[in-house]
């Protein structure tokens, strides 16, 4: 979410968007800092006064020692300078990708998108597919997409055609390379 939202914020400076499109990418970003600042506390509450009082808490609830325990090994991982390295570049990489299957699919429909406006799509639909949506974010994604259109001053018959074109592309390509990984992992159908 804070490659997606720190992607979709430089995006929206750089090409000085407004509207629904940069009011969506600004609730994002305080999103993604109320949760950053949740998880660095979470990592250091330990340290804090009053973790003590805090932990016979919930250890008294089993539910809540439960939740606190998986809390704790789930974020663990954000502790690891090097994991956290990893995953950002893996990230910066799907979306790279992402933005250049918006990018192709302008370009098959003779639409002229430079890098910034086609992250700014990549980013805008993958927000969109926060709200609860149908199987593949059907309908979502593509609103998500004429919205981001409207914003770049793209028609709407041309924005939904590049974000239908987009993500087929999208959705073909991850379900191939699904299947690849599950026949390369030895995944059998149940009998």
């Amino acid at each position: 979410t804070a490659m997606v939202v720190g992607i979709a914020g430089l995006a929206v400076l750089s090409l000085q968007v407004s509207g629904p499109v940069a009011s969506a990418v600004m609730v994002g970003l305080v999103v993604v800092g109320v949760l950053t600042a949740g998880i660095a506390v979470a990592i250091a509450a330990h340290r804090l006064p009053g973790a003590a009082a805090v932990s016979r808490l919930a250890a008294r609830w089993a539910i809540l020692s439960g939740l606190t325990a998986r809390l704790r090994h789930g974020i663990a991982v954000a502790g690891r300078p090097r994991t956290v390295l990893v995953a950002v570049v893996l990230s910066a990489g799907a979306w790279a990708m992402s933005s250049l299957a918006f990018s192709f699919a302008a370009g098959a429909l003779g639409i002229s998108l430079g890098p910034a406006e086609a992250a700014l799509f990549a980013t805008g639909v993958a927000l969109a597919t926060a709200v609860p949506a149908g199987p593949g974010y059907v309908g979502t994604f593509e609103l998500a997409g004429v919205a981001v259109g409207a914003a770049l001053g793209i028609g709407p018959d041309q924005a939904l055609a590049l974000t239908v074109l987009a993500h087929v592309g999208i959705l073909g390509f991850t379900s191939v390379g699904g299947a690849i990984a599950l026949i390369r992992t030895g995944w059998s159908p149940p009998e």
